[in-house]
């Protein structure tokens, strides 16, 4: 009798020993690398201190931080020039410091948050001006601005503020107040003098159905997907080279990985990893996934991207360097079932 009992013990001990790692996945290659080659095209104005670009129905936009102007527009896939718009200020029409993490396109348009009024701003576009039809407080107290990402109960995800021990922060719609949730995983010494929200620098995006989340870390080549209640469902250690922890001894160079925020479309997830200061610096790369934390495919761009921004209905990349402030580089993007 006690030997079926010490049985049974193994056996509990040996499928929670599985459980808890069932979230952990190491991927050693992608199924399929391809590469990808681009068109140039030269802008006729120079976008200087590039922070996000997108693309809505026929128009591209790219948002500099810095200037008068906040954004350049084109219309696509002729690429042509409509101009300089959304203006410095506090004007209806105006813009100030915009959170880059908080951009989502709508209609004819897309909503971006002021990170200085925690502001909502809904933004539509034409051929010759670009509108702002509605702003709202997004919250009263508590917002951290960095990133928002709404959520199918009517809530939405930010990150954590940068001396919070916790790496996120929920908005809840129906109470109205803030979680911080989400304790930061112990990929370095813990104990060093480093600040979490730096060294777990991270790009989020939430799935089609809004209630997926997937956070992509610049100085770790890997990331996480939660569901909307920011319970873990997948950790990918990504260990294709080159990889590896990419916290920099004093005087060296840290790697960096996942940049930009990625795009989730369909079934797919493509986050852009910059393999900047690694043996393939100059050399992005665009992966794809799907939300169980996969591998799809792997796309050698052939040259360092900063800002990709997809373009669904042609199925084309629009890219650019930040360190050169008039070209864009333009991709076919392979169709994928």
């Amino acid at each position: 009798m006690m030997n079926i009992v010490y049985a049974i013990l193994l056996v509990f001990c040996f499928c929670s020993c599985l459980n808890e790692n069932k979230t952990e996945k190491v991927v050693k290659e992608f199924p399929v690398t391809e590469k990808l080659y681009s068109e140039v095209y030269k802008s006729s104005v120079p976008f200087f201190v590039p922070r996000y670009m997108g693309i809505t129905g026929d128009y591209l936009y790219v948002y500099k931080e810095r200037e008068k102007y906040k954004f350049v527009v084109y219309r696509i896939p002729e690429m042509e020039f409509l101009g300089e718009m959304g203006e410095l200020g506090q004007g209806p029409n105006d813009f100030n410091l915009l959170d880059t993490r908080s951009f989502n396109q709508i209609k004819g348009g897309f909503q971006v948050v002021e990170a200085s009024s925690h502001q909502l701003k809904s933004v539509l576009l034409d051929d010759r001006k670009m509108i702002v039809t509605s702003s709202k407080s997004i919250s009263d107290q508590g917002y951290s601005g960095n990133g928002f990402y709404p959520l199918k109960d009517g809530g939405f995800l930010s990150l954590g503020r940068m001396e919070d021990k916790f790496e996120f922060s929920m908005y809840d719609a129906n109470a109205k107040n803030f979680t911080s949730i989400g304790k930061y995983p112990i990929w370095y010494d813990m104990s060093s003098q480093e600040i979490p929200f730096v060294v777990y620098l991270k790009n989020c995006v939430v799935n089609s159905s809004q209630d997926r989340i997937a956070a992509f870390y610049s100085r770790f080549k890997r990331f996480r997907i939660f569901d909307i209640s920011m319970n873990l469902l997948y950790d990918v250690d990504i260990q294709v080279e080159p990889n590896g922890m990419s916290l920099a001894k004093p005087g060296e160079l840290t790697p960096t990985y996942y940049i930009n925020r990625p795009y989730a479309i369909g079934r797919y997830i493509y986050s852009l990893c910059s393999l900047s200061q690694t043996n393939k610096h100059g050399n992005s790369e665009l992966h794809v996934w799907d939300w169980e934390g996969n591998p799809i495919v792997c796309y050698e761009l052939g040259r360092k991207i900063s800002l990709f921004t997809i373009d669904e209905i042609r199925g084309r990349i629009y890219a650019l360097n930040n360190e050169i402030e008039d070209e864009f580089y333009i991709y076919d993007l392979p169709l994928l079932d």
